[in-house]
């Protein structure tokens, strides 16, 4: 079972992008004392990295798509598409400290729920499976805090993926898969569990230590 889902809707856009900033450039332990970033580094880093690209096109199109503002929304997720490789969806929920080294193929579908400081890697997919639908009435997944997908991993269907889970390369996730993980395999087993957190979950508790209320919704 994952813990509460960062909601996007309840930070200001600039306030998720610094901590997907801090992602890239800081180390965790200096994460929650991370100055405020300007739009300079911003761009900066966009200009960098292009998985941090494709974030920044997601964060904006995500804010024009809950604004109504379907056009606007489309056309950032169309360039996206085109300049970065990743193709997510405006209206997914993605949480802070989002983090893609190499944006190429990456998919995250309509309505999939990622958490705080979740890290995705190449030709990595979030999506449904074939209209099946959850006991809650959702279609997609629920990613839990400090996630690791690895190249070529999918995760698909109604399903919950706990805080800290790494999913090898390949992996599909077609079930619910407990906190601390580790996955393998078609379909996707547990092959252990470990006890020592991702970096991304560490990341994840430094910001809610540094704000405890930090965009929680379930």
């Amino acid at each position: 079972m994952t813990s509460r889902t960062p909601d996007p809707a309840t930070m200001p856009v600039a306030e998720l992008l610094r901590f997907d900033i801090s992602w890239y450039l800081r180390p965790v332990a200096e994460l929650a004392a991370m100055p405020r970033v300007g739009w300079l580094r911003i761009l900066y880093t966009a200009w960098r990295f292009r998985g941090f690209r494709a974030i920044l096109y997601y964060r904006w199109a995500n804010v024009a798509a809950r604004g109504g503002h379907r056009f606007i929304s489309g056309f950032l997720a169309r360039r996206m598409i085109k300049s970065t490789g990743a193709e997510i969806c405006p209206t997914a929920h993605i949480g802070p400290g989002l983090r893609l080294p190499h944006s190429q193929g990456v998919i995250v579908s309509h309505d999939a729920r990622l958490g705080a400081f979740v890290t995705l890697g190449q030709h990595s997919t979030i999506g449904g499976n074939f209209g099946r639908m959850g006991d809650d009435g959702r279609y997609f997944p629920t990613l839990g805090d400090g996630v690791v997908l690895t190249a070529g991993a999918v995760v698909a269907g109604p399903v919950h993926v706990g805080n800290g889970v790494i999913a090898g390369a390949n992996t599909v996730i077609v079930k619910d898969v407990p906190e601390g993980a580790v996955v393998g395999g078609v379909p996707g087993e547990v092959i252990r569990i470990s006890e020592e957190p991702t970096p991304g979950l560490a990341a994840a508790r430094a910001m809610r230590g540094s704000d405890p209320g930090a965009a929680h919704v379930r």
